[in-house]
């Protein structure tokens, strides 16, 4: 890629186009504010309406801006984009990278209509059984070409690739870290176990098996097998590591598992059927059931609730809570007996993860997968 270089404002940029800067660089400080789209101390990412997204980098701490003078983290990952994008890999376009002293600054053309692929898979393939096979066929053509054309990525997850529903075009964002490096094997299995795990709750050990196969990792499709539960027992371990911690985000109400948070009450998104939130809300008795319980016990169950869902038990949800009721996730209508098969899966997944295996009236299947009915009776 020909790059320009131009200097805005003390900063100086290297852009495909710097005219593109007009659009947004000195309205920068407000689009932040107005449209952000996530941020930490150091760290903050906006949109620029429907063209382009910002990220901004300001390094806190004597060896973070050391690093940063040294090496301009907005250029490297520009270069990884570059990369990929010679490789014909799907990417989100890179447009440009700046910096000033320590901090820099890059942006990025926005894949319109699209959706991060964890939230697809809440929106679409959690509810909507026919458009699972299609996506796995998607997702495994990407990291077959990914790896393939040996680039290596430390931290590939379903958030950090982008969906667009309509058409079924994947693309990766934030390739930050993404480098050239063959690995196969046990690398190979350490790199794709968080994004493969997350797809548990109706990802069978043979469909995995598959997948895991196509990429080359074995030939032999009993291996593959073996290798899922592998995956699937470590990547329980590392969720059960990070427990506590995502407990404590629950209780302050910054966990992304909240809607809505307040002193009284809080809400624990997605169920087991799909309804407005902001409608639940106003009238929580028409889609869930209530049951009496004081705020702690609730509380408690919440928590329980977390810890499953960390381990893709599936169970129908205590999701809001006041200070005297509880209002659970309603059986679905459709909801039936598993079969046989089902609850072989359900019932490996559950030795995987600790979970004594449950009594089978307390268990039901919807959509393709297993849910518990009750977690108060859990064995």
């Amino acid at each position: 890629m020909a790059l320009e270089i131009i200097h805005r404002d003390q900063w100086e940029w290297h852009c495909l186009d710097p005219k593109q800067l007009d659009e947004w660089f000195s309205d920068r400080l407000q689009l932040a504010e107005l449209n952000e789209v996530k941020s930490n101390p150091v760290r903050k990412v906006y949109k620029v309406d429907d063209s382009y997204f910002v990220k901004e980098e300001h390094p806190s701490g004597f060896g973070s801006n050391l690093r940063a003078r040294i090496s301009c983290k907005a250029k490297r990952e520009f270069e990884a984009a570059s990369a990929l994008e010679a490789a014909e890999i799907p990417c989100v376009r890179y447009l440009g990278w700046g910096r000033k002293g320590t901090s820099s600054m890059l942006f990025t053309e926005a894949f319109t209509n699209s959706i991060s692929a964890d939230d697809y898979y809440w929106d679409f393939l959690f509810y909507r059984p026919e458009k699972r096979e299609e996506f796995l066929i998607l997702l495994t053509d990407f990291l077959k070409r990914f790896y393939n054309a040996g680039f290596d990525h430390p931290d590939l997850h379903l958030g950090n690739l982008m969906i667009r529903p309509e058409t079924m075009e994947l693309k990766l964002v934030d390739v930050y870290g993404i480098h050239k490096k063959h690995i196969k094997g046990s690398r190979l299995v350490g790199r794709i176990t968080p994004l493969l795990s997350s797809l548990c709750d109706w990802l069978t050990p043979d469909r995995a098996g598959k997948i895991i196969k196509e990429l080359g990792v074995t030939n032999d499709l009993d291996r593959a097998r073996d290798i899922w539960l592998k995956m699937l027992k470590d990547n329980t371990q590392r969720s059960l590591r990070q427990y506590e911690k995502r407990l404590k985000r629950l209780k302050r109400g910054n966990s992304k598992h909240l809607y809505g948070n307040s002193d009284e009450n809080c809400f624990y998104r997605r169920s087991v059927i799909q309804f407005d939130y902001d409608d639940l809300l106003k009238e929580p008795e028409k889609y869930l059931q209530a049951e009496k319980m004081k705020f702690e016990a609730g509380s408690e169950l919440q928590a329980l609730c977390l810890k499953l869902r960390m381990m893709h038990i599936n169970h129908l949800q205590p999701l809001l809570l006041t200070h005297d009721t509880v209002y659970f996730d309603r059986m679905p209508e459709s909801g039936a007996a598993p079969s046989t098969r089902e609850l072989d899966s359900f019932n490996l997944l559950c030795r995987i993860s600790g979970v004594p295996e449950q009594s089978h009236d307390n268990l039901f299947t919807h959509n393709g997968m297993v849910f518990i009915k009750d977690i108060r009776r859990m064995n």
